[in-house]
């Protein structure tokens, strides 16, 4: 059963080796990106870039709790899901 999603933050993505690329979607907003994640076999987060023209990118995270985050992303947010059940790591606001 899905969680729901949550925002890890602005200018922040995950594009580690823990966040497989899926594809990408054509979305305006952040609830568009994430609705093509929750009909894409797989996807459990998204990089969502509103400014400079809208970019939203689809991916499959090993862990969506935890993933390995990138800073220094001007403009973008990443937000991901988990199963219920799943545990937030302590490390989460660090």
């Amino acid at each position: 059963r899905i969680r729901g999603w949550s925002k890890w933050g602005d200018g922040v993505v995950a594009r580690g080796s823990d966040c497989a690329y899926l594809a990408h979607a054509d979305a305006p907003d952040a609830g568009t990106c994430k609705a093509a994640c929750d009909a894409h076999e797989g996807c459990n987060a998204v990089n969502f870039r509103a400014r400079r023209g809208s970019d939203c990118v689809l991916r499959s995270c090993s862990d969506p709790s935890t993933p390995a985050l990138t800073g220094e992303a001007e403009g973008w947010e990443l937000w991901s899901r988990s199963r219920r059940g799943s545990a937030w790591s302590p490390y989460h606001g660090i």
